[in-house]
């Protein structure tokens, strides 16, 4: 599902002010598979005010209620990359949010989804879809919200050489069916 608009205008100023400040982190952190070199804000309190702002929209949607998993904050710049990844197993969901204010078509970070329904199941960090099984492409515009289920591989392009300095945007909502809407925040290092 495509949400174009997705969040209200201050509500998207408000996550603009917090990704202009200096709580960016660049990877490869201790610890950390070295499969994605982009920007990122672990900041609890970043993650856990934009993620309630993300999933206060998502409630407006029509579908059944969600709780969130994690919440990542990321940022890309050309000859930043990341990897086939999955965010969760059969039957969560994923919300990628689209932040950056402007944005070039030409400019590629372009979100790729690959309807391979297995691969989710591999051990490998890095996963490798069957291509020919499918692949969506889903253009990159502010504002835009795609929700997809969390076990399709998936992975934004990389940026052409024309993005320059712009900062590629996307905030990540990894999610699970629940009986109710609440926001609880889980900070990425726990174990929720």
């Amino acid at each position: 599902m495509i949400i174009d608009d997705f969040l209200p205008i201050s509500d998207w100023e408000t996550c603009l002010d917090y990704f202009k400040n200096d709580h960016w982190c660049y990877p490869p952190i201790k610890g950390q598979p070295e499969k994605t070199c982009i920007w990122r804000i672990f900041d609890p309190g970043i993650e856990s005010v934009v993620g309630h702002m993300l999933y206060n929209q998502l409630q407006t949607l029509n579908i059944g209620p969600m709780a969130v998993k994690r919440v990542g904050i990321n940022g890309a710049t050309t000859n930043n990359y990341s990897h086939i990844h999955v965010d969760g197993q059969l039957g969560d969901y994923s919300l990628i949010w689209f932040g950056s204010k402007k944005w070039d078509p030409k400019w590629d970070g372009h979100l790729t989804i690959y309807r391979d329904e297995e691969c989710w199941k591999t051990m490998e960090i890095t996963k490798t879809p069957d291509i020919s099984k499918g692949v969506i492409e889903i253009e990159y515009v502010p504002n835009r919200a795609v929700l997809f289920p969390a076990h399709l591989a998936h992975v934004p392009n990389n940026l052409s050489i024309h993005a320059k300095n712009n900062l590629r945007l996307s905030v990540g909502l990894h999610l699970k069916p629940a009986h109710h809407w609440e926001y609880i925040y889980i900070p990425r290092n726990s174990n929720g």
